[in-house]
Formats: C-alpha cells, sequence, structure tokens
C-alpha cells in the first residue's frame, strides 16, 4: 500500500507548481469493489481514487493545474489484452481515459 500512496503524494507534491494539462492516476477496479486477500492492494487504489477528487478542488481553489482523473482499469486476462487495449482502441469500447482525453473515434 505504503508505495502507490506515498509515490502518489511526491508525485503531486513534486508537480505542484507545474503547468498541467492534466494529472492521470491509474487506479484498479479492486479501490471500489475489493479484492480478495488483497485488502492492502484495494485500499491503495481507493486512496487514488479519494484522492483524485481532492486534488480537483485544489485545481478549482487555483492550488494545482490539470484536471485529475483516477481511471479504474480492470483486470485483464492477459498482458496481450492490456497491450491490445492500449495500442489498438478500436478493438475496445470507450473508456474514461479514451473519452477524457477526446481520442476515442467510434
Amino acid at each position: 500500500m505504503a508505495p502507490k500512496v506515498k509515490g502518489l503524494i511526491n508525485l503531486d507534491e513534486a508537480a505542484k507548481d507545474a503547468r498541467l494539462d492534466f494529472f492521470i492516476l491509474f487506479s484498479s477496479l479492486a479501490g471500489g469493489m475489493g479484492n480478495p486477500g488483497q485488502a492492502g492492494y484495494a485500499a491503495a487504489n481507493a486512496f487514488m481514487d479519494v484522492y483524485a477528487a481532492r486534488r480537483n478542488r485544489l485545481v478549482r481553489d487555483n492550488k494545482r493545474s490539470g484536471q485529475t482523473l483516477s481511471v479504474n482499469w480492470p483486470l485483464s486476462i492477459n498482458r496481450k489484452t492490456t497491450w491490445q487495449c492500449l495500442v489498438k482502441p478500436e478493438m475496445v469500447h470507450p473508456t474514461p481515459i479514451s473519452l477524457f482525453l477526446g481520442t476515442y473515434k467510434p
């Protein structure tokens, strides 16, 4: 849990004065749905989702820049499936990240 949480906080702190267009976090569905035997992992991903909302409030208050989005990445069957989703977006339905970035093309 600590690497995800501390890493996110440190990255945000390091980038706080940068003029960002967006700040994207790659979380997991486990944050909202849980994952048997992985309570720490699920908690760390839930933290990322809450942190994204907190950071958007800081953006609104002009204390940070860049719309913040936490993408709840699903469990993939294998690495090839994940890779196909990344490099061949036409093979998958629109995801929040593709809609957010405006890269989805039907």
